[in-house]
């Protein structure tokens, strides 16, 4: 079936035509699988399970620009904001030219609320917390949708996002018949449980349009098994092979690099991908990325931006969380294009961001750790992370021949474990996690989205859950998950989210409104609470409300690294400024939050982001923050946003609980000078959005008088660019 045969359903002729430039000429096998059997433009419920490369997420964004061409809203969910930042600008680029609107919602997206909650767009790309938000506030708004695309569906497993994603689900599935859904999923488990669970279709297809070598290098032989044809080869990568894993790696990266085939390495923590990348940029002589170079070279100075321009100088780079989003969205775009030959990355990149290559190097183990338990351990990667991995060498417009996923072993009996675990074992199947995560949140997140009012009603929501599907199939006694409903709604009492009638109905109050709206776990929502509750009337001090949101659960998942030489170094020097910062009443106060709820050095840990933050929107530089915290400004920028999110939820609860309104007024502003980096008089200009404006330089700005818009338009462009930054 050829694209411009899509014109028979009234897709516009000068949309086929940006299709064909974009390099689609004819629609892959699954795509006309979902259009000619499962009713793709006529409303067909479906999962469309495929390998990466296959056009599975072509599918959706068809059935997307389908219907908002029809006058009908199109809601496209991701789990990460850093992939809805990158579909955003893919549509607007390619559909905006033919007057569909497209928005953005994240949590630090706000500026088109008004628009998506009030259905003024045609597509909206949206974060699954933020679209669990919306199925909260306003049912008018699922009135309004066309179709709801669910990218990454493999993530019900995932042990942060897969509780939000199984209640979305189903919502959904409860409502069934209203819009239509389409589940974009890396390759699921034999038993094919989620359409199951959902009792809609399966597209699957099992055929990548490029094929991939997948296998191991053992003594610089490549063996392989193609995934298409399942035929066994060998290939010849290094004549002669070091004997450890990273010198490997090294030496066929480089070999590969300077034979013009571009490569994709990743590993499991972000130390080595700053250290390989440096490595092989000495090891290759390959020409700079003088785009990637010249656009980081327009950025603020941190330590990652000068490592990251001493790689690129010979085709190389590394790529983590750590890094500022506008350090990775440049790597990802010169990547993509080719500028930048090769890439180290932690894991961050594996889910969902589009980067194509020849070659995959991949580590077979990754770091987990338990929740509640600070100290991570080594865990093999699933099948189904490797092929996810994998399934990004040999894609489709970069490769005509066939891609690599490669890992390497040095020992004979690692040969018969990735074969054991990587090439002959079935795929996991999902296991969701709504049995793992807070209950009295599931409650509460189950009673906001309307149609539950007692503890009966509930029951009868998690029974159409997956987790209950799954437990009812594999005849497990729900005993216990009932137990742990009675423990969670007993949770929501007491904290004072719900409320129980004489009737025993439960009831949502204005505090558990506010709870769900915000997103944050109910055991956060009390300890904010507590804290509001048993403070004096004085004002709140910026390190003494951002300490309170730092030592809430959902404080705790900023991660910041501390090493444990950090740690014995500097725990009196960080605990003295807390208790000279604060004082002794107020001392007292996050005192007895933290008793009982953290060890030593978890609390040590909350000290030092509270510090950091305090120090953050100061106008320190962002060189001295670096320095001063022993981290990298990526990492603070990133907890900054978090902290932030805990703030305004902390403000919203106090409203609710009519707390001073100056306290109020304090949350609310710091958590906007938390999530820039910021002194308040800098706040406004973040807001603006200007070019290149970035921290050091508002920073500047502010010390120069720049303090309104209208003195904004008077500096100019010009101006803005000239400032400097502090040495």
């Amino acid at each position: 079936m050829q694209i411009k045969d899509l014109a028979r359903w009234d897709f516009p002729d000068d949309l086929i035509s940006a299709w064909q430039k974009d390099g689609i000429e004819t629609l892959l096998p699954i795509q006309e699988q979902a259009i000619r059997h499962h009713r793709l433009f006529d409303g067909g419920d479906m999962i469309v399970s495929a390998p990466t490369s296959s056009g599975k997420t072509f599918i959706g964004e068809m059935a997307a620009v389908y219907n908002g061409l029809k006058g009908k809203r199109a809601v496209y969910l991701v789990p990460l904001k850093a992939l809805a930042e990158e579909k955003f600008q893919s549509f607007k680029d390619l559909y905006e030219p033919y007057d569909l609107k497209i928005i953005i919602s994240t949590r630090d997206h706000k500026e088109f609320d008004k628009e998506l909650e009030e259905g003024d767009i045609e597509i909206a790309i949206i974060v699954y917390e933020k679209f669990f938000s919306l199925l909260n506030s306003s049912t008018k708004f699922l009135e309004q949708i066309g179709v709801i695309v669910i990218d990454e569906l493999q993530l019900l497993s995932d042990p942060s996002r897969g509780s939000n994603l199984e209640l979305i689900l189903t919502k959904l599935k409860l409502l069934k018949n209203t819009f239509q859904l389409i589940g974009l999923s890396a390759v699921l488990g034999k038993d094919n449980l989620v359409n199951k669970w959902l009792e809609i279709d399966l597209v699957q297809y099992h055929r990548r349009p490029v094929e991939l070598r997948t296998g191991y290098l053992y003594d610089g032989v490549f063996h392989y098994r193609t995934y298409n044809t399942r035929e066994s080869g060998e290939e010849v990568l290094l004549d002669n092979s070091p004997a450890e894993k990273t010198e490997i790696i090294i030496a066929a990266v480089s070999k590969l690099a300077e034979s013009g085939e571009q490569s994709l390495i990743f590993l499991m923590d972000k130390v080595s991908t700053r250290s390989i990348a440096k490595i092989i940029a000495g090891n290759v002589n390959l020409p700079p990325a003088e785009e990637a170079l010249d656009e980081l070279s327009q950025l603020e100075a941190t330590i990652s931006n000068e490592e990251l321009a001493q790689v690129l100088r010979s085709g190389v780079a590394f790529h983590h969380a750590d890094l500022t989003i506008e350090e990775r969205q440049i790597i990802e775009r010169y990547f993509r294009n080719g500028n930048i030959r090769v890439l180290v990355s932690t894991t961050t990149l594996a889910m969902g961001v589009n980067l194509p290559t020849r070659n995959v190097f991949i580590d077979l183990k990754r770091w987990y750790s338990e929740p509640g338990n600070r100290q991570p351990f080594q865990v093999d990667l699933s099948r189904a992370d490797f092929e996810n991995m994998g399934g990004r060498a040999g894609r489709l417009q970069l490769e005509d021949d066939f891609g690599r996923a490669i890992a390497v072993v040095t020992r004979k009996i690692e040969r018969d474990q990735f074969k054991h675990k990587y090439q002959n074992a079935e795929l996991e199947s999902v296991e969701p996690n709504l049995w793992r995560d807070s209950m009295a949140t599931t409650v509460l997140g189950i009673i906001a989205l309307g149609g539950c009012r007692s503890m009966e009603d509930v029951r009868t929501f998690l029974g159409n859950t997956l987790t209950w599907y799954l437990f009812r199939k594999d005849g497990v006694e729900l005993d216990k998950l009932n137990e742990q409903l009675d423990r969670g709604i007993a949770d929501c009492l007491r904290v004072g989210v719900l409320h129980m009638t004489e009737a025993h109905e439960l009831i949502i109050t204005d505090l558990g409104e506010a709870v769900a709206a915000t997103g944050i776990r109910v055991e956060t929502a009390g300890v904010i609470k507590k804290w509001l509750d048993n403070r004096y009337d004085s004002p709140i001090s910026a390190t003494e409300a951002i300490l309170a949101a730092v030592i809430t659960p959902d404080g705790q998942e900023a991660y910041l690294n501390m090493s444990t030489a950090e740690y014995h170094n500097k725990s009196n020097f960080y605990e003295n400024m807390i208790r000279d910062l604060l004082g002794d009443v107020l001392r007292g106060v996050i005192d007895n939050l933290l008793k009982y709820r953290m060890d030593k050095y978890q609390v040590i840990k909350s000290y030092k982001i509270a510090l950091l933050l305090t120090d953050y929107i100061s106008s320190l530089s962002n060189r001295e923050l670096e320095r001063n915290y022993s981290t990298f400004f990526g990492a603070i920028k990133r907890v900054g946003e978090h902290i932030s999110w805990v703030l305004t939820s902390a403000a919203v609860i106090a409203k609710r609980l009519e707390h001073p309104d100056t306290w109020i007024e304090m949350l609310e502003r710091l958590s906007q000078q938390v999530q820039y980096g910021l002194p308040l008089e800098g706040v406004f200009l973040a807001e603006l959005k200007v070019l290149r404006m970035g921290r050091e330089r508002i920073c500047s700005m502010v010390r120069e008088g720049v303090n309104c818009y209208e003195h904004v338009l008077g500096v100019g462009e010009e101006f803005i660019g000239s400032l400097t930054t502090r040495p």
